[in-house]
């Protein structure tokens, strides 16, 4: 007697350079690749959901504030939000009704 096993396997890749793809430089895009492993489509996808660094909003499309609207300065400096891109001052970045305190300037 043979048994069959009739496991599928997901395959999903994760580009982390947002700023080489958007650059359209392949290289350093290639080598910022991860292939990661699920056992059912839904757990893929919700990695990639997960793992996938946001799409930065450009500094020049986003003159305000996302969070408190204000206008941004000399003074009053800008800074991304990590976890879903948008560009905010720094104050709204650690103020408890930000979505995440993790912000890169």
């Amino acid at each position: 007697s043979s048994s069959s096993n009739n496991s599928n396997v997901w395959i999903c890749t994760i580009n982390t350079n947002q700023k080489a793809l958007d650059k359209h430089d392949l290289v350093a895009a290639n080598k910022a690749l991860r292939a990661y492993t699920y056992t059912t489509e839904h757990e893929a996808r919700e990695a990639v959901k997960a793992n996938a660094p946001p799409r930065m909003v450009p500094w020049k499309s986003s003159p305000n504030c996302a969070i408190c609207d204000c206008k941004f300065t000399l003074t009053k400096r800008a800074c991304h939000c990590r976890n879903c891109g948008v560009c905010m001052c720094v104050p709204s970045s650690s103020s408890p009704t930000s979505s995440s305190g993790s912000t890169t300037g």
